[in-house]
């Protein structure tokens, strides 16, 4: 009875242990070789983001550090209305203020004679790719300065945002009395993304993400909850290699959708 029961365990062993060394070498072992080869290749256990060896950067010295700094530090936060917003955060290259936007040169310094302008857009408008001074509302006050017009412009690009988040926003601010004497908006690619990626005109980025998560936490949708930890939880390897074969219900899909696509994408990203 105990040589039989012996052999099982030697035999299970032989199944789960040659599948859990799999496992460790494949999650560990290939991470580790992949840092080894970035760091010979540049010196750095991670490789530098595309953007940053971009021709437009000519090469400069700061754009890898800025990359590094904004995939690493940039945020957003849930917020009515728009849904998210950006994390107030003060960086070597990257600033947003306590409301979350990029800073403008002159915008408090400002008299009350001032022409109010406030810039709307997405990532373009917010600067993702340069640096604080250099944001396309940055440079229009700095352009309209020097043409002798007095201006507050404010920057209240916001990443991933399109048309409608920003009419909302706009509307908010209204509402508060905030004194707007020019609104300008620069749009269009975030709005043809989003129809891409829905197959909808005038959508948001990852509903489906959004109709994973809605009501996670009601105790209807409690099998979706521990269906998700699970799937978070579970090594990378078995999430790639066993996700596609799960059953096609559809609360527990749909939260496999959401873990998924949040490990393939920046935490930054909404």
């Amino acid at each position: 009875m105990l040589g039989e029961l012996a052999r099982f365990f030697v035999a299970l062993w032989h199944v789960a242990g040659l599948l859990l060394i799999v496992v460790l070498v494949t999650e560990v072992g290939v991470e580790g070789w992949r840092r080894l080869n970035r760091w010979l290749r540049y010196r750095r256990p991670t490789r530098p983001d595309r953007a940053a060896l971009a021709d437009a950067y000519g090469g400069a010295s700061w754009s890898a550090a800025y990359f590094d700094e904004f995939r690493r530090a940039v945020r957003v936060d849930w917020k009515p209305y728009v849904e998210w917003w950006q994390r107030p955060f003060s960086g070597v290259y990257v600033t947003l203020d306590e409301r979350g936007l990029r800073p403008t040169p002159g915008e408090h310094s400002a008299g009350d004679e001032a022409i109010r302008i406030l810039c709307f857009g997405g990532s373009t408008m917010m600067g993702m790719g340069v640096r604080d001074d250099h944001t396309i509302p940055a440079i229009l006050a700095r352009r309209l300065g020097e043409l002798g017009h007095c201006v507050a412009v404010t920057n209240y690009g916001q990443l991933g945002h399109n048309n409608t988040q920003e009419l909302i926003t706009l509307q908010q601010l209204m509402k508060c009395q905030e004194r707007i004497d020019v609104a300008l908006f620069y749009d269009g690619i975030n709005e043809m993304a989003c129809a891409e990626q829905t197959g909808r005109a005038d959508r948001l980025f990852n509903e489906a993400r959004r109709q994973a998560e809605f009501n996670l936490l009601h105790p209807e949708r409690r099998r979706d909850l521990i269906a998700a930890a699970t799937i978070s939880a579970a090594p990378r390897t078995l999430r790639r290699r066993f996700w596609p074969l799960m059953p096609p219900i559809y609360g527990w899909y749909g939260c496999s959708q959401a873990v998924m696509a949040s490990s393939r994408y920046s935490s930054g990203n909404p």
